[in-house]
């Protein structure tokens, strides 16, 4: 296959606190060829803490995967706080999550997240939904954050 890149300044931050979710993530993103810089945060808290360093942040492009519940701060609590901070509020957020309650996803897309997936709980199904997310990034286009 060939290395199809999202623009290789762009960084993936993936926020999920199941090490299987994740990796599964990671595994699949690869397989369609995103070759990015990803970092993984276990919760909201480890990635706020990240973004709200200006000096790891400024002037670079991200893109979120955000789980929804997580412990320590919760993924809708993560989205408000970036939607709502300047330098932060235009990196993309791809909520993707087993929660498929239509007033969360309603308050997400509320809130600012860009697009809200939902992780089937059937394992083939997760990961073909993973595959068409790959190939959706890699057709994406971000700007870099203040």
């Amino acid at each position: 296959m060939t290395d199809l890149n999202l623009n290789n300044a762009v960084h993936l931050l993936i926020v999920e606190d199941d090490d299987n979710h994740a990796e599964l993530i990671q595994c699949h993103l690869a397989e369609v060829g995103i070759k990015n810089n990803i970092i993984r945060f276990n919760n909201g808290e480890e990635a706020w803490d990240f973004l709200n360093n200006k000096q790891t942040t400024n002037n670079k492009c991200y893109l979120i995967l955000l789980d929804i519940r997580m412990p320590k701060m919760s993924g809708v609590e993560l989205l408000t706080k970036i939607k709502e901070d300047d330098s932060l509020k235009k990196i993309p957020i791809i909520m993707l999550t087993t929660t498929d309650d239509d007033r969360e996803i309603d308050e997400c897309y509320r809130l600012g997240c860009n697009c809200y997936i939902t992780k089937p709980l059937d394992f083939k199904k997760f990961t073909e939904t993973l595959t068409r997310l790959g190939l959706f990034l890699q057709i994406i286009q971000l700007s870099k954050t203040n």
